[in-house]
């Protein structure tokens, strides 16, 4: 189906809600956004590039991070996808409106905490020592 301009508004206004809600009511709120993974990274980090080394592969720890937010990012918004409509149920049966726009705000939520987990990580790559390249902001991709 066709979404307008409407359905955009709609998928950024319950998107925005979810991600609000996620985290509503926990001390730290917003801040377990930022939290979370840093300590999980950090803790990697340190486990994989001191504790457990692999000679072969240089910078092994940091090949792992990438990987576990990219593979977080996956299962994170396929379970959202397949929840959505049953969470929103109550939505969905007293308004009309196209049922992509449940699932589309869903995944936007994880798309922001997967730009928040990348942001983080190129902080890692900035504190391993690391140089910038521009082919880096390919790694979502």
């Amino acid at each position: 189906m066709f979404l307008n301009k409407k359905h955009f508004e709609m998928i950024s206004v319950l998107a925005t809600t979810d991600f609000r809600l996620k985290y509503h009511g926990s001390i730290l709120g917003f801040l377990w956004t930022i939290i979370k993974p840093m300590m999980l990274f950090s803790i990697l980090y340190f486990v994989f590039s001191t504790i457990m080394r692999f000679p072969g592969t240089e910078h092994y720890s940091l090949y792992l991070l990438l990987g576990i937010i990219l593979w977080t990012f996956f299962a994170d918004t396929t379970t959202a996808g397949l929840n959505a409509l049953t969470h929103k149920a109550n939505l969905i049966s007293k308004v009309y409106f196209p049922r992509e726009v449940v699932i589309i705000s869903s995944t936007l939520v994880n798309f922001m905490t997967f730009g928040l987990n990348m942001l983080i990580f190129f902080g890692f790559l900035m504190v391993v020592g690391l140089p910038f390249s521009w082919a880096m902001l390919l790694f979502p991709l």
